[in-house]
Protein backbone atom coordinates (compact mmCIF):
# COMPACT_ATOMS: atom_id res chain seq x y z
CA UNK A 1 0.00 0.00 0.00
CA UNK A 2 2.66 2.51 1.22
CA UNK A 3 4.91 1.39 -1.93
CA UNK A 4 1.73 2.26 -4.27
CA UNK A 5 0.81 5.18 -2.42
CA UNK A 6 5.13 6.38 -3.25
CA UNK A 7 4.46 5.43 -6.69
CA UNK A 8 1.19 7.40 -7.40
CA UNK A 9 2.51 10.96 -5.51
CA UNK A 10 5.74 10.45 -7.49
CA UNK A 11 3.99 10.40 -11.25
CA UNK A 12 2.21 13.27 -9.68
CA UNK A 13 4.99 15.18 -9.21
CA UNK A 14 6.23 14.26 -12.50
CA UNK A 15 3.30 15.66 -14.36
CA UNK A 16 2.96 18.63 -11.91
CA UNK A 17 6.69 19.27 -13.16
CA UNK A 18 6.28 18.66 -16.68
CA UNK A 19 3.37 21.10 -16.72
CA UNK A 20 5.43 23.96 -14.74
CA UNK A 21 8.41 23.25 -17.16
CA UNK A 22 5.76 23.72 -20.50
CA UNK A 23 4.25 26.68 -18.85
CA UNK A 24 7.98 28.25 -17.92
CA UNK A 25 9.17 27.99 -21.31
CA UNK A 26 6.21 28.60 -23.43
CA UNK A 27 5.66 32.16 -21.41
CA UNK A 28 8.38 34.27 -22.49
CA UNK A 29 7.98 33.08 -26.28
CA UNK A 30 4.30 34.78 -26.43
CA UNK A 31 5.94 38.00 -24.08
CA UNK A 32 8.56 37.92 -26.50
CA UNK A 33 6.63 38.31 -29.54
CA UNK A 34 4.04 40.79 -28.27
CA UNK A 35 6.99 42.90 -26.82
CA UNK A 36 8.99 42.79 -30.62
CA UNK A 37 5.65 43.77 -32.45
CA UNK A 38 5.37 46.79 -30.04
CA UNK A 39 8.73 47.39 -30.00
CA UNK A 40 8.84 47.23 -34.01
CA UNK A 41 5.43 50.03 -34.39
CA UNK A 42 7.82 52.41 -31.65
CA UNK A 43 11.16 51.88 -33.51
CA UNK A 44 9.41 52.54 -37.28
CA UNK A 45 8.54 56.19 -35.47
CA UNK A 46 11.68 56.97 -33.97
CA UNK A 47 13.74 55.60 -37.25
CA UNK A 48 11.13 58.57 -38.96
CA UNK A 49 12.51 60.99 -36.72
CA UNK A 50 15.71 60.81 -38.59
CA UNK A 51 14.28 62.25 -41.46
CA UNK A 52 11.33 64.72 -40.25
CA UNK A 53 11.60 67.07 -37.29
CA UNK A 54 9.41 68.87 -35.18
CA UNK A 55 11.01 72.06 -36.63
CA UNK A 56 10.49 70.60 -40.07
CA UNK A 57 6.60 70.89 -38.78
CA UNK A 58 6.37 73.88 -37.23
CA UNK A 59 8.02 75.61 -40.41
CA UNK A 60 5.69 73.73 -42.66
CA UNK A 61 2.94 74.55 -40.85
CA UNK A 62 4.22 78.53 -40.52
CA UNK A 63 4.91 78.58 -43.96
CA UNK A 64 1.12 77.34 -44.86
CA UNK A 65 -0.15 80.60 -42.90
CA UNK A 66 2.67 82.54 -44.55
CA UNK A 67 4.48 83.41 -41.77
CA UNK A 68 7.86 82.13 -40.14
CA UNK A 69 7.66 80.01 -37.19
CA UNK A 70 7.96 83.09 -34.46
CA UNK A 71 5.31 84.67 -36.22
CA UNK A 72 3.22 81.66 -35.83
CA UNK A 73 3.82 81.24 -32.08
CA UNK A 74 3.28 84.72 -31.42
CA UNK A 75 -0.03 84.67 -33.07
CA UNK A 76 -1.31 81.31 -31.68
CA UNK A 77 -0.52 83.26 -28.47
CA UNK A 78 -2.50 86.24 -29.47
CA UNK A 79 -5.51 83.99 -30.52
CA UNK A 80 -5.56 81.85 -27.22
CA UNK A 81 -5.80 85.33 -25.22
CA UNK A 82 -8.55 86.57 -27.85
CA UNK A 83 -10.48 83.16 -26.98
CA UNK A 84 -10.62 84.10 -23.40
CA UNK A 85 -11.04 87.79 -23.61
CA UNK A 86 -14.01 86.71 -25.53
CA UNK A 87 -15.08 84.11 -23.00
CA UNK A 88 -14.46 86.55 -20.28
CA UNK A 89 -16.62 89.39 -21.82
CA UNK A 90 -19.57 87.16 -22.62
CA UNK A 91 -19.57 85.83 -18.77
CA UNK A 92 -19.41 89.51 -17.94
CA UNK A 93 -22.34 90.49 -19.56
CA UNK A 94 -24.42 87.10 -18.56
CA UNK A 95 -23.47 88.37 -14.85
CA UNK A 96 -24.35 92.24 -15.51
CA UNK A 97 -27.80 90.70 -16.78
CA UNK A 98 -28.94 88.71 -13.91
CA UNK A 99 -28.09 85.50 -16.40
CA UNK A 100 -24.91 84.02 -14.29
CA UNK A 101 -24.62 84.37 -10.55
CA UNK A 102 -20.42 85.80 -9.80
CA UNK A 103 -20.00 82.19 -8.55
CA UNK A 104 -21.10 80.85 -11.43
CA UNK A 105 -19.06 83.14 -13.28
CA UNK A 106 -15.36 81.97 -11.88
CA UNK A 107 -16.65 78.49 -12.20
CA UNK A 108 -16.78 79.06 -15.19
CA UNK A 109 -13.80 81.65 -16.16
CA UNK A 110 -11.56 79.03 -13.23
CA UNK A 111 -12.55 76.19 -15.28
CA UNK A 112 -13.26 74.77 -11.72
CA UNK A 113 -16.76 72.11 -11.48
CA UNK A 114 -18.92 71.93 -14.08
CA UNK A 115 -22.17 73.45 -14.30
CA UNK A 116 -24.36 72.68 -17.17
CA UNK A 117 -27.29 75.58 -16.58
CA UNK A 118 -24.32 78.14 -16.66
CA UNK A 119 -23.13 76.50 -20.18
CA UNK A 120 -26.03 76.53 -21.52
CA UNK A 121 -26.66 80.23 -20.52
CA UNK A 122 -23.50 81.75 -21.77
CA UNK A 123 -24.28 80.02 -25.00
CA UNK A 124 -26.88 83.06 -25.32
CA UNK A 125 -23.74 85.76 -25.28
CA UNK A 126 -20.79 83.84 -27.02
CA UNK A 127 -20.92 81.57 -30.15
CA UNK A 128 -18.94 79.28 -32.07
CA UNK A 129 -18.44 82.04 -34.91
CA UNK A 130 -17.68 85.09 -32.28
CA UNK A 131 -14.64 83.05 -31.38
CA UNK A 132 -13.44 81.82 -34.20
CA UNK A 133 -14.00 85.53 -35.85
CA UNK A 134 -11.72 86.63 -32.91
CA UNK A 135 -9.19 83.99 -33.56
CA UNK A 136 -8.89 84.70 -37.38
CA UNK A 137 -8.37 88.37 -36.45
CA UNK A 138 -5.51 87.13 -34.02
CA UNK A 139 -3.84 85.61 -37.13
CA UNK A 140 -5.16 88.94 -39.38
CA UNK A 141 -7.01 87.00 -41.66
CA UNK A 142 -10.64 86.49 -42.19
CA UNK A 143 -12.32 82.97 -41.02
CA UNK A 144 -12.35 81.88 -44.48
CA UNK A 145 -8.68 82.65 -45.14
CA UNK A 146 -8.03 80.86 -41.38
CA UNK A 147 -10.21 77.94 -43.01
CA UNK A 148 -8.07 77.76 -46.09
CA UNK A 149 -4.74 77.98 -43.90
CA UNK A 150 -5.65 75.48 -41.93
CA UNK A 151 -5.86 73.39 -44.52
CA UNK A 152 -2.95 73.85 -46.32
CA UNK A 153 -1.03 73.51 -43.10
CA UNK A 154 -2.67 69.67 -42.84
CA UNK A 155 -1.57 68.89 -46.35
CA UNK A 156 1.63 69.87 -45.57
CA UNK A 157 2.55 68.26 -42.94
CA UNK A 158 1.23 65.07 -44.44
CA UNK A 159 3.41 65.79 -47.33
CA UNK A 160 6.27 66.02 -45.26
CA UNK A 161 5.58 62.72 -43.33
CA UNK A 162 4.60 60.71 -46.74
CA UNK A 163 8.13 61.94 -47.91
CA UNK A 164 10.08 61.07 -44.96
CA UNK A 165 7.97 57.56 -44.48
CA UNK A 166 9.55 57.10 -48.69
CA UNK A 167 12.87 58.17 -47.76
CA UNK A 168 13.21 56.13 -44.48
CA UNK A 169 11.97 53.30 -46.85
CA UNK A 170 14.31 53.84 -49.74
CA UNK A 171 17.13 53.81 -46.81
CA UNK A 172 16.13 50.14 -45.72
CA UNK A 173 15.34 51.82 -42.10
CA UNK A 174 11.76 50.38 -42.15
CA UNK A 175 10.12 47.59 -44.05
CA UNK A 176 7.23 48.10 -46.60
CA UNK A 177 4.72 46.97 -43.72
CA UNK A 178 6.26 49.36 -41.22
CA UNK A 179 5.68 52.28 -44.24
CA UNK A 180 1.64 51.32 -45.00
CA UNK A 181 1.28 51.18 -41.22
CA UNK A 182 2.29 54.38 -40.60
CA UNK A 183 0.58 55.78 -44.02
CA UNK A 184 -2.62 54.65 -42.65
CA UNK A 185 -2.58 57.20 -40.14
CA UNK A 186 -1.71 59.80 -41.92
CA UNK A 187 -4.22 62.88 -40.77
CA UNK A 188 -5.71 61.21 -38.18
CA UNK A 189 -6.14 63.14 -34.57
CA UNK A 190 -4.71 66.56 -33.73
CA UNK A 191 -3.67 67.75 -29.98
CA UNK A 192 -6.05 69.11 -27.53
CA UNK A 193 -6.83 73.15 -28.19
CA UNK A 194 -5.11 73.19 -31.35
CA UNK A 195 -5.14 72.23 -35.17
CA UNK A 196 -2.96 72.13 -37.90
CA UNK A 197 -1.31 74.69 -35.34
CA UNK A 198 -3.97 77.17 -34.89
CA UNK A 199 -6.21 77.15 -31.63
CA UNK A 200 -9.93 75.59 -32.60
CA UNK A 201 -13.15 77.13 -31.55
CA UNK A 202 -15.62 75.49 -29.41
CA UNK A 203 -18.86 77.03 -28.29
CA UNK A 204 -17.97 77.02 -24.84
CA UNK A 205 -15.11 75.24 -23.09
CA UNK A 206 -15.98 74.90 -19.82
CA UNK A 207 -19.10 72.93 -18.36
CA UNK A 208 -20.97 70.58 -20.62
Amino acid sequence: MIRKLTISTASILVLMALAFSALFFAAPSFAQEDATEEQSGRGANSVLSDYISEEDVAAARANAFGMTVAEMEAAKEAAQSAKEAAKADAVSAAVADGALTQEQADQILSGEGRNRRAARVLRDYISHDDVEAAIAAAYGMSVEELDAAKTAAKEAVQALRSDAIDAALADGAITEEQAERMRSHEGRGCRGGQRNGAPTAPVVETEA
